[in-house]
């Protein structure tokens, strides 16, 4: 399916505008169909756009806001954790990072790539530059590995028994289609559902396979670590994991005291400044208009100081699902 005839809505746009001040470069982390770089290169008219995306096929629009745009925009084809790589000689003058996470319409909708449960396509899930596919994560994996991502990733109550099954299954075929584990999954659940059976399974397996978690820990470990004084962090989180992370890390590098009750309140330095506890989230009007955008929670950070603070997997509080992500891939 073209790109050109996906409808792209950039969730929450006109929030994000609102925090954009006097920009110089803005590094459109998740270029996805462009919405954002479109609409920065249109209202911010001395600005330049880097934009980053995984997915190859985003080149082709990327191609046309190129030849528009010669001298204030560029494009590459990149995973977002390598974000630094590419735009060493031009990080400290950087104003603005954004970041809109998760999965895109593109991809979605493009039934060829097998992230969605509504076609019978083979079980790719990957956003690209992936060596391994849901398929073979699914064929190749034990079945504690495959029970612990299913709960873990997907809050999946009947990880264990959907695990297993998987691992029943493929004694006598190997696994390849989307209702092939649709079948999986409704045989290990009870007959009547409240909820879409399929919908966390399917989320898990797409999150592993990509390094979701672990491709957010390491673009804001290398960027915020090492941004100048003034630039903001601009992000869009649409389940509960990214978000958990977000904040987590936006809460190492920006409260000033210990944030474990269990642990002596203990002073430490701090980088960024978090402007709001709560994250903002989409008016309803725009929710009539696109309603995917209904789960989305944009928090956003702005760096204040240079003190030497460098953050661990271990201060996210969610180690596990690194070593789990990771190890998919040993």
């Amino acid at each position: 399916m073209s790109l050109d005839r996906i409808s792209h809505y950039p969730v929450m746009l006109e929030e994000v505008k609102s925090l954009i001040k006097k920009p110089n470069i803005i590094v459109d982390s998740t270029f996805g169909g462009g919405g954002y770089s479109k609409d920065f290169l249109k209202n911010f008219q001395n600005c330049k756009v880097i934009a980053f995306d995984r997915d190859k096929s985003s080149e082709t629009i990327a191609e046309k806001l190129t030849n528009t745009n010669k001298s204030r925009f560029t494009f590459y084809n990149s995973k977002f954790s390598k974000i630094e790589k590419f735009i060493i000689n031009d990080l400290h003058n950087v104003t603005h990072f954004i970041y809109d996470l998760g999965v895109s319409n593109y991809q979605l909708k493009n039934l060829d790539r097998g992230f969605s449960y509504q076609s019978n396509s083979e079980l790719k899930m990957t956003m690209g530059i992936n060596e391994i596919t849901a398929t073979s994560l699914l064929n190749e994996r034990d079945e504690k590995y495959l029970a612990r991502i299913i709960k873990l990733f997907g809050d999946e109550k009947d990880a264990k028994k959907i695990a297993r099954n998987i691992i029943l299954f493929r004694k006598n075929k190997r696994i390849i289609s989307s209702d092939e584990l649709k079948k999986i999954i409704l045989k290990s659940k009870k007959k009547y559902q409240k909820k879409d059976p399929y919908a966390q399974t399917f989320q898990a397996l797409r999150m592993v396979v990509n390094q979701e978690l672990s491709e957010i820990f390491y673009s804001l470990k290398s960027l915020m670590e090492n941004c100048s004084i003034g630039t903001t962090f601009i992000i869009l989180s649409f389940h509960s994991l990214e978000d958990k992370l977000v904040k987590n890390i936006f809460n190492f590098f920006g409260k000033s005291v210990n944030q474990s009750r269990y642990l002596p309140q203990k002073e430490k330095k701090v980088n960024f400044k978090i402007f709001k506890k709560k994250p903002m989230v989409p008016k309803l009007s725009e929710i009539r208009l696109n309603p995917s955008s209904r789960s989305a929670k944009l928090r956003f950070i702005q760096k204040t100081n240079n003190h030497k603070i460098f953050i661990n997997k271990s201060d996210t509080k969610m180690e596990e699902f690194f070593d789990l992500e990771e190890k998919l891939y040993e």
